[in-house]
């Protein structure tokens, strides 16, 4: 779900935009300053969330967050990782029905990173096989919708 939809006052409306294999989604409120993110959401065979990024802003600062589903090892968390590039310890935020969440404050070598990147991977450690996994989301569009998001 989106982290916008979670926020949006009642009556607000969610515009989206599809760049790729991201949305960038805007909350249109009479508040500003408009809210927006860029989002893409990785999905199993049958359709259950497995991993979502999400690139947005807090007071102009943009950051990544990523949610991974419940079970993983919680001491290892979850790391990001672009292309073949050594993967970014991210900050574990909290784990709730619906996942585990991690951010990750983005510098502007890591936003030109991800616009020129092909591939983004989340990287966890499952809790009951102590196995690493590493689940593949694309990059396809992310500096497109990037751009149209002032990044």
């Amino acid at each position: 779900m989106s982290l916008l939809l979670v926020a949006a006052p009642a009556g607000a409306e969610v515009k989206r935009e599809k760049f790729g294999d991201w949305i960038k989604e805007c909350l249109e409120e009479t508040v500003k300053p408009k809210r927006c993110q860029l989002a893409q959401t990785l999905v199993d065979k049958k359709g259950r969330k497995i991993v979502y990024f999400i690139v947005a802003r807090k007071d102009d600062h943009p950051y990544l967050e990523v949610s991974a589903p419940l079970g993983i090892l919680i001491p290892a968390g979850i790391a990001v990782q672009i292309d073949a590039q050594k993967a970014v310890q991210m900050r574990l935020v909290d784990c709730n029905p619906s996942g585990c969440r991690a951010v990750l404050s983005l510098t502007d070598e890591q936003v030109n990173e991800l616009k020129k990147g092909d591939a983004i991977f989340a990287r966890f450690v499952d809790s009951k096989s102590g196995k690493r996994l590493a689940i593949k989301g694309s990059l396809k569009g992310f500096a497109e919708a990037a751009k149209s998001f002032g990044l």
